[in-house]
């Protein structure tokens, strides 16, 4: 478990990535699949593994006839940047829980050392921005955007930086350590291409903010959504809905298009839950952020007009739900009722402290909402399954997907010594779930000694319909730790050997195949499988670029 949190100690600009089991489907989209995820510079920086700068593992799946290549490069952040110049670390890292003055002291000291009290990490997750030119942004909630490109040679550019658009992502009042802030999770509407996510304030009165980027991938001025609570609450997450089943769009999510005659632009779902932000805490050394499951969860929806913007005033309709913490949504959508179902993964921390010191397993759970009366009709847990890192078919985000995926973890415990949390997991599958019953649909295990070290990726098939949610491939970043497999495959043994024994792969995994059903050769799931000509530790989130996109 230590080893795949331990970080790579070189970049690779570009090399060839060989295929070592079967082929690239010709129904395999072409393009890029990226992974975001923290890996320290500079030695080992106080705080944890959070903390580290942001690296970019990067596969290109070229058009046939070439070969796949892959990369892992840093963004230069201005933090980065800083501590490149100066050859040493500068930064004292943020993730010091459970204590509060270390934090404040290191605060402090990144100002006096590095003319910056918070580094821009942005190693989180990613945003391709609408509009063409490849354009994606490197995100981690609490900095600033770094853009960048991705070239056809899988080489990686930072193109701007603690990128505020103009000042639009500047708020020093509400973000005072990192001057303005977006969060890690958008979701873009594939109606009408734009893209919007929910950012919380870490400072100033209880309050969330919405940001909007068009479908030309420009940022909307943001709109400020007051919390009905006495705090703050940590959004990591948050959905929408697009509304077009208000006007005869079905149950079913079926096309890429929405109903022409909508009188409904949808929702943002804001989730105020018991996650709650004081920096007062930290007066009394205690971490800023805590459990408080006496505050209550509520989730907010604010209506969206028919061109997808929030008002600047917006309409807010709160539901009181049952106290919790939610990370990660999979999915919302408005019913023909009228009614909002919202699908995520709820957990319950143990201690007001053991969201970040241990580990709380989440679990598929399911909320209906009715806008009208501010209430909550059900809530139910859907599985028993621990599931991490949820994903669907783009193509329905908003809409009645019956398909879901994620990764389950095998093993939880500790100890991480790259922590908080001081509890690390393993993950060794993938599984597909019903989200309308709960239903585990499919589960794929990898190879013994190898683990999964992201989130998967959803890449619908050529020529393919949303349909239920499944129409695609899911691809799938793995490591096997220098503890070893019972075999590895001799395109391995080099990158084995440059990173400590360690050794990745991707897979391309047939999302329809993954459905349980008995099938003898697990080619049937497994496509294709690449040997990387280097090791991937664990990281984030993912994205994928169109090949015509790249540079």
């Amino acid at each position: 478990m230590n080893d795949l949190f331990a970080p790579v100690r070189s970049e690779i600009p570009s090399a060839a990535a060989a295929i070592v089991q079967g082929a690239l489907p010709a129904d395999l989209p072409r393009g890029a699949v990226l992974k975001n995820g923290p890996n320290a510079n500079h030695g080992d920086q106080t705080g944890g593994w959070l903390d580290g700068d942001s690296m970019v593992h990067c596969v290109v799946l070229p058009p046939i006839g070439s070969d796949p290549c892959f990369s892992r490069t840093y963004l230069r952040t201005s933090g980065f940047a800083k501590e490149e110049a100066a050859g040493r670390r500068l930064f004292d890292g943020s993730l010091v829980a459970p204590r509060g003055w270390p934090l404040l002291w290191g605060l402090l000291c990144n100002a006096v050392r590095a003319s910056q009290p918070q580094k821009d990490t942005a190693n989180t997750a990613f945003l391709k921005l609408a509009g063409g030119g490849g354009r994606v942004l490197g995100l981690m909630e609490q900095c600033l955007p770094c853009e960048f490109r991705v070239g056809r040679d899988a080489t990686l550019t930072t193109v701007r930086p603690n990128h505020d658009f103009d000042g639009v992502m500047l708020d020093r009042a509400r973000f005072p350590f990192a001057g303005g802030a977006c969060t890690a999770h958008f979701k873009t509407d594939p109606r009408s291409g734009e893209s919007i996510g929910v950012t919380y304030c870490s400072n100033g009165p209880p309050a969330a903010r919405i940001d909007r980027f068009d479908s030309r991938g420009q940022p909307a001025t943001p709109v400020i959504v007051p919390l009905p609570g006495d705090a703050s609450c940590m959004i990591h997450d948050s959905a929408i809905t697009d509304g077009s089943s208000r006007s005869g769009g079905g149950s079913g999510g079926g096309g890429s298009g929405g109903s022409a005659g909508s009188s409904s632009g949808g929702y943002v779902l804001v989730l105020d839950f018991s996650l709650t932000v004081r920096p007062r805490r930290l007066i009394a050394d205690a971490f800023p952020v805590a459990y408080e499951p006496e505050v209550g969860s509520r989730v907010g929806l604010v209506r969206r007009a028919i061109d997808g913007r929030v008002p600047e005033e917006p309409e807010v309709s709160w539901a009181a739900v049952a106290p919790c913490v939610v990370l990660h949504t999979v999915n919302a959508h408005e019913r023909t009722d009228g009614l909002v179902a919202l699908t995520a993964l709820r957990s319950e921390p143990a201690s007001p402290s053991s969201f970040i010191e241990a580990y709380s397993p989440a679990f598929l759970h399911r909320w209906l909402l009715d806008p009208s009366t501010g209430t909550c009709l059900e809530e139910k847990d859907l599985s028993d399954v621990p599931i991490e890192f949820p994903t669907i078919d783009a193509r329905l985000t908003g809409r009645d997907a019956r398909f879901g995926f994620g990764i389950r973890p095998n093993t939880i415990g500790g100890p991480n010594r790259y922590g908080p949390p001081f509890e690390g997991i393993l993950i060794n599958g993938v599984v597909k779930y019903d989200l309308r019953s709960g239903e585990l649909r499919g589960d794929w295990t990898l190879p013994s000694g190898w683990h999964v070290v992201s989130e998967c990726t959803f890449v619908p098939k050529i020529g393919s319909e949303a349909g239920d949610g499944d129409r695609g491939y899911l691809l799938v970043f793995a490591t096997r730790s220098s503890a070893g497999a019972e075999r590895e495959m001799a395109e391995e043994v080099a990158a084995a050997a440059e990173d400590g024994g360690r050794a990745s792969r991707l897979y391309v995994l047939d999302a329809e195949a993954l459905d349980g059903t008995p099938r003898g050769d697990e080619t049937d799931v497994v496509v294709a499988v690449l040997a990387l000509p280097g090791a991937v530790p664990y990281g984030l989130h993912g994205a994928w670029v169109p090949y015509e996109e790249l540079h």
